[in-house]
């Protein structure tokens, strides 16, 4: 089910697209996205919801790496659809594990 983003999530994607090419125009759109949470083992990744819109990977925006609580390295990537706008937040635990706490990257 689509839902608006959380704060650290949107705090995430934010510190992610801070420096790069499409910091000024994909920021402006966090506030309205509609997210929903993929099937990953409950590691933390989402899904831009665009109901009349066919999505398929296009480019990298951004990535991260940090260690969870339970120092296992994560991996964020912030990719972009065909058309550049935003489309998943992709969060990877080493050990498939699921997150135990989301991100604080500044």
């Amino acid at each position: 089910m689509a839902r608006r983003l959380k704060d650290p999530e949107s705090s995430l994607i934010k510190a992610l697209l801070k420096g790069t090419k499409f910091e000024n125009e994909l920021t402006a759109q966090i506030g309205l996205l509609q997210v929903e949470e993929m099937q990953d083992g409950e590691m933390g990744s989402l899904r831009v919801v665009r109901p009349h819109k066919k999505q398929s990977l296009g480019a990298i925006a951004a990535q991260a790496e940090f260690t969870d609580e339970d120092d296992v390295p994560v991996s964020v990537t912030l990719n972009l659809n065909q058309d550049g706008e935003l489309f998943e937040l992709d969060i990877f635990k080493a050990d498939f594990s699921p997150l135990k706490k989301f991100p604080e990257i500044e």
